[in-house]
């Protein structure tokens, strides 16, 4: 689950951000302007970019959230330009580069596309250049 808001919108003593669910976590938190895609990936190698022009900002923070990408377990996510390199690495230390003009990006909800192999492991970082 996700959720956009205007950085204004949060007070400066703090405030609830999104509303989690029992047994939930937060992973990520991103600045995002309107023309930003976002790299996501779960444990189980798979990722997509996610276009804010698709994803409605809410009026104020702490709202329950919208799903972002199909997957169990969010691993994490960062902005991205399509002439970044892209690097996620798994439990096991295999660790992959590609281009995130490699990764279609898309306005909706997705399963994304296999963005690492894993056989018995699971990704656990990614990160950009």
């Amino acid at each position: 689950m996700a959720v956009r808001f205007p950085e204004r919108g949060v007070p400066v003593g703090g405030g609830q951000g999104i509303r989690l669910k029992e047994g939930d976590a937060a992973v990520v938190i991103l600045a995002v302007g309107p023309e930003s895609g976002v790299f996501m990936v779960g444990a189980d190698g798979m990722g997509t970019i996610r276009l804010m022009s698709g994803f409605s900002a809410n009026k104020a923070p702490g709202a329950g959230g919208k799903t972002a990408i199909k997957t169990e377990e969010l691993i994490g996510a960062v902005v991205v330009e399509e002439t970044d390199d892209l690097f996620v690495i798994s439990r096991l230390s295999k660790v992959i580069r590609f281009q995130a003009a490699e990764v279609p990006a898309k306005e909706g909800v997705v399963q994304g596309v296999r963005c690492i192999a894993l056989r018995a492991d699971e990704a656990v970082a990614v990160a950009r250049s």
